[in-house]
This record gives C-alpha cells, structure tokens and sequence, in this order.
C-alpha cells in the first residue's frame, strides 16, 4: 500500500473555490510527505502532527466558508469533521506506543478512507449547494433591462426582486417552510401596493 498512489490531486476533487481548493492540496502534499518518511519512526511521527495540525485548521476555515455561504447542512457536516479530529487525536495519543508501520497503516486508512471520501462527498455537496444557490441568486438578480425609466416604479420593481432573494437566506431545511411562506406573504403585500401605483 502507498500513500503516493491515493495522493495525487485530480480535479474531480476540486469544489470550484481557490481558497478552499488550495487547503485540499496542501492536505494531499502533507500526505505524500507522510509516505517519503515512512520508514523513520520520528520523522514519521512529525509529519502526521503536521497533518493533524493542517487537517483542524482546515476544518475550521472551511466551516466558516460554508457559514459564509450559509450552508443548509453545516452543523451536520461540523459533527463529521469533530468525528475525524476525533479519530485523528487517537492517532497521535497512540503514537508513542505503536511501531512505525502501524502508525503509517492507520495514517494510509485515513488518507484513502477519510480524507479522500470526505472531498468527494460530503465537501462535494456543498460545490452542488452553492452552484444552485448562485444560479437562483443570479435568476433573482435586478437587471438593466427591466427599467422602464420611471423612477417610482423601477425602485419598485428592485424592491420585489429583493424580497424574492430573501427567500435563498433561510438556516436549514427546519425553517424551509416557515421561511418561504413569509417571503411569499411579503411578496404578495408589496405587489398589491405596486399594483395600485402601477
């Protein structure tokens, strides 16, 4: 088995955000740096302290990237990154005690089990998740081209628009409904107002 084999970066595990994309790298890089030392206990035991150490501060920058987006399956995706910490600080407690050739079997599992089918899947929902919120954010989008050069009813036009792209900002899919029926009476109380003006 070899890590090298599992660690080259393909561009199916890119989600489309440089930021993000570039940690991910850099967690296949610290990887690989694993396999190079695998064969020397204390160099070994340094490089996956690293990896430790990138793996939570990724984690972190990447739950505050989804927070920016607000994510509708953050705090489920929160509880799968602490279960990895988790498993990874078990790891790193148990170095002293394993051999070198467990600790690398375990750090192996991690790559190709983990840290891999973590990218491709759950990280992965999130690229589906901000593609169709943007492309919605875009279809709700004010443009040029509605103005009719009335002011009144072009400031008017802008505000229905708004109250439409509040309906991407509810929390999670508890508050879906909740959230949606609001937009929907928001929606109908300004258009029976614009209406009259119209």
């Amino acid at each position: 088995m070899n890590v090298c084999d599992t660690m080259e970066w393909m561009d199916v595990y890119s989600l489309g955000d440089s930021k993000v994309d570039v940690e991910h790298k850099k967690l296949f890089e610290l990887a690989v740096m694993i396999e190079q030392c695998k064969d020397n206990k204390e160099q070994l035991e340094r490089a996956v302290e690293e990896l430790v150490k990138y793996t939570k501060f990724h984690f972190s920058s990447e739950e505050n990237y989804m927070r920016e987006l607000e994510y509708d399956k953050l705090e489920e995706h929160i509880y799968i990154h602490k279960e990895i910490v988790k498993s990874l600080n078990q790891i790193i407690n148990n170095m002293p005690n394993n051999p070198h050739e467990k600790i690398y079997e375990l750090i192996y599992d991690f790559v190709t089990n983990g840290l891999v089918q973590h990218i491709i899947v759950e990280d992965k929902k999130l690229q589906h998740f901000k593609r169709s919120k943007l492309g919605l954010r875009s279809m709700f989008a004010w443009k040029s081209i509605y103005k009719l050069n009335q002011n009144m009813i072009d400031e008017e036009h802008q505000q229905l628009f708004k109250i439409a792209v509040e309906a991407l900002k509810y929390k999670n899919n508890s508050d879906i409904k909740v959230h949606i029926r609001q937009i929907i009476i928001d929606l109908n109380n300004y258009m029976k107002e614009h209406f009259k003006h119209e």
